[in-house]
């Protein structure tokens, strides 16, 4: 339990493939892989290709990106439904944790956050307090 990181529900991180900084996620214990959004994802002869996030969100570059290494895996809901998506891994900064972590791709356009950071990111580096809602709070409409 030492050396790790008290973080709360709603953090920032930093997408370093895509050269963006302080993206706000909320993080979810109840999901394995972490989620991304993504308006684009075609398959290329050259790999997937993927625009993240959508044209109205602050954090869209309409960037292109193509990635090499990808698989498709069924997901299960926490509602009991099963859908197919596209996995990459990506390069992210949280705190001063730099890594490379899996993030499936799906259309988050209708949530209030475009990430969801998942167990994958967050066993043995970091410790969920729910209680800690500074951020959180500051996001309040």
């Amino acid at each position: 339990m030492l050396n790790k990181i008290i973080i709360g529900p709603i953090e920032k991180i930093d997408l370093l493939n895509l050269n963006i900084r302080n993206v706000i996620c909320r993080v979810d214990t109840g999901a394995y892989l972490s989620t991304i959004s993504a308006s684009s994802v075609i398959i290329k002869p050259n790999g997937l290709e993927v625009v993240f996030f959508e044209p109205n969100s602050i954090y869209y570059t309409g960037q292109k990106l193509i990635f090499h290494k990808y698989d498709y895996i069924k997901i299960k809901s926490s509602n009991g439904l099963v859908e197919r998506r596209y996995r990459i891994k990506l390069n992210i900064k949280l705190y001063d944790h730099k890594l490379k972590a899996w993030f499936t791709l799906t259309d988050r356009s209708k949530m209030k956050y475009s990430i969801l950071i998942g167990r994958n990111v967050l066993k043995h580096r970091f410790l969920v307090d729910v209680g800690n809602l500074k951020l959180e709070n500051s996001l309040e409409r």
